[in-house]
């Protein structure tokens, strides 16, 4: 009950946050489907059973969803877990366009920002960071375009607030050369599900 309940506050939050940019529709589908916290070996058959690869490695699969179409599912052992469940409530309601308008990189890396930016606190510094390169790109992206370009492109798939300040400040083209420099810095082999993922 305690884990619903901190799912349920945290959903409602982020969906008044931003609920001027994301769609009834999709506000509505995030709100009726609670996460699922399971134990690390339900967690860890329910990852594969939708297809999950392996984690690059030195990762851990912690969490994962597959936007509105099914609940989050969560690993109820991950000692960041009301974070990671967070992120995983930020990833459903991003536009079903970010992750490729935005890159992995940059989209990974804003879901993990926002999930912070909600939790109300940094991570403890003793435990794994998630998406740390990731999240200091979004960082940086934010601090060039500032944050309604960001989220924009983010919750509702418009990038071009996003693209003319880039334009501006970087020349032509540079949302997609942007996106294509981060990504080759960025950790490969992950699929196209909504890991969290944490460095150990």
């Amino acid at each position: 009950m305690r884990l619903r309940d901190m799912d349920r506050l945290h959903t409602e939050r982020l969906c008044d946050r931003y609920r001027h940019l994301v769609p009834p529709e999709r506000v509505r589908q995030v709100k009726d489907m609670p996460v699922l916290f399971e134990d690390r070996h339900d967690f860890e058959r329910s990852y594969r059973e939708a297809g999950g690869a392996n984690p690059p490695e030195g990762t851990q699969a912690v969490g994962f969803s597959l936007g509105t179409l099914e609940p989050a599912h969560v690993d109820m052992h991950d000692l960041q877990l009301e974070k990671t469940a967070i992120h995983e409530r930020v990833h459903q309601l991003s536009d079903p366009r970010a992750r490729e308008a935005l890159g992995e990189k940059f989209y990974e890396g804003v879901t993990e920002d926002l999930a912070i930016k909600e939790l109300g606190h940094q991570p403890n510094p003793e435990l794994p960071r998630c998406y740390p390169r990731e999240r200091a790109a979004a960082q940086e992206l934010r601090r060039i375009c500032g944050d309604d370009a960001v989220d924009r492109a983010y919750f509702a798939g418009d990038t071009r607030q996003l693209g003319v300040c880039l334009e501006r400040r970087l020349g032509k083209d540079n949302l997609a050369e942007f996106r294509r420099t981060a990504d080759a810095t960025s950790r490969h082999g992950q699929d196209d599900r909504e890991l969290g993922q944490c460095r150990t």
